[in-house]
């Protein structure tokens, strides 16, 4: 073999193995990229995860107070309409009331006999209203209790009782009495309101 054909030979060796060293490195090569590629899109899958989660959490919580907002707004018409319903409802009580005479004097009659009970003295002063003080003869009359006339109150309706040797005092205006039942007539009104 003449030195040519050994460096033909060595020449050959070499371009196949160059070749090999080539073709090795483009499969290396190839399988980095796509390694990298995955881990790329794995990242990046991860991260877009991590947003749709966050987004439909934020759309949550704006859901959750937006229904909060709305139920806010109609919790306030709600209380409007029950006050305003409650306050018509307490009016007409006292005008019917004040319309029958005899009705409203047993009502008084009834309420004074009970502060007699409660503050357990023989003379009580009663305070009625401006317009229902022509009433207190007609009340004297139908007590077994002594009373006298107070100053007029300023209550709607009703009367307060006390006695005339202590600051004690018995609150039976319209006014205190259906203040009592006002939370009676709330949850009325609520449970009425929630059928509809």
């Amino acid at each position: 073999m003449g030195l040519k054909e050994i460096l033909d030979e060595i020449s050959k060796e070499s371009d196949e193995r160059t070749l090999s060293i080539l073709n090795d490195s483009k499969v290396k090569a190839a399988q980095i990229t796509m390694q990298k590629t995955e881990e790329l899109e794995a990242y990046y899958k991860k991260k877009r995860d991590a947003f749709v989660v966050e987004m439909e959490r934020e759309e949550r919580k704006l859901f959750a107070k937006v229904e909060l907002d709305a139920q806010k707004a109609l919790n306030i018409v709600d209380n409007q309409i029950i006050e305003s319903t409650i306050s018509e409802v307490f009016q007409e009580i006292i005008d019917r009331l004040k319309k029958d005479e005899g009705l409203y004097l047993t009502f008084l009659q009834k309420h004074i006999e009970q502060a007699a009970k409660i503050l357990k003295k023989k003379e009580i002063q009663i305070s009625l209203n401006n317009d229902d003080t022509h009433l207190f003869e007609k009340l004297q009359s139908r007590v077994k209790t002594k009373i006298v006339l107070g100053e007029p109150a300023m209550i709607r309706a009703g009367i307060i009782c006390s006695a005339t040797d202590t600051p004690v005092f018995i609150d039976s205006s319209m006014g205190s009495i259906l203040r009592d039942l006002k939370p009676e007539f709330i949850r009325l009104i609520t449970q009425e309101l929630s059928k509809e």
